[in-house]
């Protein structure tokens, strides 16, 4: 943090040490999350907010994100371990802002990855697989209590405007799914014996298992021209290694497969998922003793 009375100085952060082993658009948009800390950080620890350089450091953000969503859906595994560092120090700002006049988007970064969470939280339980078996285990209510503090802080983000392109597009995917669970909605019965395994991993194969022509999201893509077929190929292995390592007790990348889930979901809307994925799946959860 910046020094501001007896408060402590911060160091701010630089460039992690996989940032060579990045592509442009990921060194960019590291670049880009520096610059945005920096505003963010002296904008909480100041009297007065330069609004005028939280909004041009909010477009750039938006910008990025966009670059890396035209850019391909996989990232690299330098840039998902790298961001992180990032977010984590987003979110602290969070905790530790004293300047009451920022506005609420500026802080978009940590809301939209809390907003991802418990968007593909909510989605898996209401349309995967039923959250009481799950609840007998420890895991599950630790979770359970993670989901709340984090739904306590996104509510009133839920409709604040904002230019960010990925805070806007969980948003709208959270607002639509919370509509759609007005109506009646139905698990999977395919994941019964599962409930030790990672929820992010079953929704992923609950998207791939779901009828091949039926739209999964409640909110339609807004297109589906940046989806290759080898994307999907690359999604669908990453799922199928991601669900053989935790079977054999070995850590996943959560973050990096929300962001596969997200675009399996893409896939499945815009009918890029096939046959042949959908019943290889199928197959997978029978040699694991999953009544199907």
């Amino acid at each position: 943090m910046l020094a501001q009375g007896r408060r402590k100085k911060r160091e701010l952060p630089t460039t992690p040490a996989t940032y060579t082993d990045m592509s442009v658009v990921e060194q960019d948009t590291i670049t880009c999350l520096i610059d945005a800390f920096a505003v963010v950080n002296d904008c909480c620890h100041t009297q007065v907010c330069n609004g005028s350089n939280i909004e041009t450091i909010a477009d750039h953000v938006g910008q990025q994100n966009a670059k890396l969503r035209a850019a391909g859906l996989s990232m690299s595994l330098a840039y998902i371990d790298g961001q992180q560092y990032f977010f984590d120090m987003v979110k602290q700002l969070e905790t530790e802002c004293t300047n009451t006049t920022i506005p609420a988007w500026a802080l978009t970064t940590s809301v939209t990855n809390m907003m991802t969470d418990v968007f593909i939280f909510l989605e898996t339980r209401l349309k995967c697989f039923p959250e009481d078996e799950r609840l007998n285990t420890p895991e599950e209510q630790e979770r359970l209590n993670e989901i709340q503090d984090e739904v306590a802080k996104i509510k009133p983000y839920l409709y604040t405007s904002s230019s960010d392109a990925s805070f806007k597009f969980i948003q709208r995917k959270l607002r639509g799914l919370l509509q759609e669970a007005k109506g009646q909605l139905e698990t999977k019965d395919n994941f019964k014996g599962e409930e030790n395994t990672k929820d992010v991993i079953l929704g992923c194969m609950c998207i791939i298992i779901s009828p091949v022509d039926k739209q999964f999201s409640s909110v339609q893509e807004d297109t589906c021209s940046d989806l290759t077929e080898e994307n999907v190929q690359d999604m669908v292995q990453h799922v199928t290694v991601s669900y053989s390592m935790n079977k054999k007790g070995f850590e996943v990348d959560e973050k990096a497969l929300q962001a596969t889930y997200l675009g399996l979901e893409m896939a499945s809307d815009c009918g890029k998922i096939s046959q042949q994925q959908h019943d290889r799946f199928l197959v997978i959860l029978k040699q694991h003793h999953v009544y199907v």
